[in-house]
């Protein structure tokens, strides 16, 4: 779990370092137009990724994002616009980032073509034309003032102080739901990556008008959510989607990096298909996801990747099968002392109040569950690892023919 969080976190703790970095350090001459360049890349590649993978909300984010960036920093539209218009479209940058990413992040993703999709992007539009509109027909110091409302009088530190109130708290707003959804996210990747894009855009709206500042902090929230399409596209093609493992893809990776010594164990749940013929489908799922978690408890180095069906592969990369072999009878005993309770069809929704009772039989039954091994180590006979696994999973069969839950060391 550490592992995930960090593989997580890692990148947006990286790419902000980074940006701290260049931002502390001396800007060299032509400093802004290089960072533009790299800005506008980065844009453009986050929002191709986004259409390859359709993740069209991606597209209309950072679409948001690069029609702010343009309005306030590039030297077409500070021509066109005046002081004013600008400040105004920076105040209302406070309020429609943290809303829209916030509403994407949460909304379901819709084909290109659909009439949700061309709703969200024509209200991004209108809002965007409607700003510019007041400003250019004189409204702009009402529509400001209607911004920048002071909501609590309290003293804010001094970069604060000219950000709307209402800004401020539409961030923080947007901050909470956007942990809550990676919170219920299956992998979380993208959720962060919208808190990613989120920060940075709003610490890019901070520089403005040092239009290089701004461009390296856009660029920095489109590369955060560049990376994680990334992160999320090997996760979805290496990891089993029902128990949250690597699978097949994975394991055959990591038998290509195998060393000069390495054990494959080769598992299976007993009678699982009486499991799913007796119990339904979901009671099986809900069991390959228990055992999943009781072997990712091996000792020994042992990784485990889930082979297909109720099959489960775990490599020990430097052991030989007699130097394996205990470790896959502690998490054997494991998966056998872990009983799975087969939820009852009449358990209470609620967790009932102390001392009250229950309708006869809602605690669920109680299943067995017991698994079978088989493992094989690399010598003359299996000089490579596709050899090792077919001895692994003859020596598996022998497991079952002994009566199974049980582990034959071939």
């Amino acid at each position: 779990m550490i592992r995930r969080t960090l593989s997580l976190i890692l990148p947006l703790i990286l790419i902000a370092s980074a940006a701290a970095a260049s931002l502390m350090l001396p800007k060299p001459a032509g400093f802004e137009t290089a960072a533009n360049f790299v800005a506008w890349g980065l844009l453009a590649g986050a929002a191709f990724l986004g259409v390859h993978f359709h993740r069209l909300n991606v597209l209309l984010g950072v679409g948001l994002m690069a029609m702010i960036f343009f309005a306030l920093a590039q030297p077409w539209a500070i021509a066109q616009l005046s002081l004013p218009v600008r400040d105004l479209i920076w105040m209302t940058a406070w309020w429609l980032l943290p809303v829209g990413l916030l509403l994407l992040a949460w909304l379901p993703e819709r084909s290109l073509f659909s009439i949700a999709m061309l709703l969200r992007l024509l209200l991004i539009v209108a809002i965007a034309l409607g700003v510019v509109a007041a400003a250019l027909g004189g409204h702009d110091a009402q529509l400001a003032a209607w911004l920048s409302v002071e909501l609590l009088s309290i003293e804010l530190p001094l970069m604060l102080t000219a950000i709307p109130q209402g800004g401020l708290l539409m961030a923080l707003l947007a901050v909470l739901g956007l942990l809550l959804k990676a919170a219920l996210d299956r992998h979380g990747i993208l959720p962060l990556a919208w808190l990613g894009m989120l920060g940075f855009s709003l610490t890019a709206l901070l520089y403005w008008p040092d239009g290089g500042s701004m461009a390296l902090l856009f660029g920095a929230a489109a590369l955060v959510m560049i990376v994680s399409l990334m992160q999320l596209s090997y996760r979805l093609a290496f990891y089993d989607e029902l128990t949250g493992i690597p699978g097949r893809r994975a394991l055959y990776e990591a038998m290509g990096r195998l060393g000069g010594r390495y054990t494959v164990a080769m598992s299976d749940i007993d009678f699982f298909k009486k499991f799913n013929d007796t119990h339904g489908h979901d009671v099986g799922d809900q069991v390959l996801k228990m055992v999943a978690l009781k072997l990712q408890s091996v000792r020994g180095g042992g990784r485990v990747f889930r082979y297909g069906g109720e099959e489960f592969t775990i490599l020990f990369d430097g052991k030989e099968a007699i130097e394996a072999q205990p470790f896959l009878e502690e998490v054997r005993r494991t998966v056998e002392a872990s009983h799975f309770t087969k939820r009852a069809a009449n358990r209470p929704k609620t967790k009932p109040k102390k001392g009250q009772k229950t309708a006869s039989g809602s605690n669920g039954t109680k299943l067995k569950v017991t698994i079978s091994l088989g493992a094989a180590s690399k010598d003359e006979r299996r000089p490579n690892p596709e050899a090792v696994m077919k001895a692994a999973d003859e020596a598996l069969y022998k497991a079952k023919e002994a009566g199974r839950n049980c582990v034959v060391v071939a």
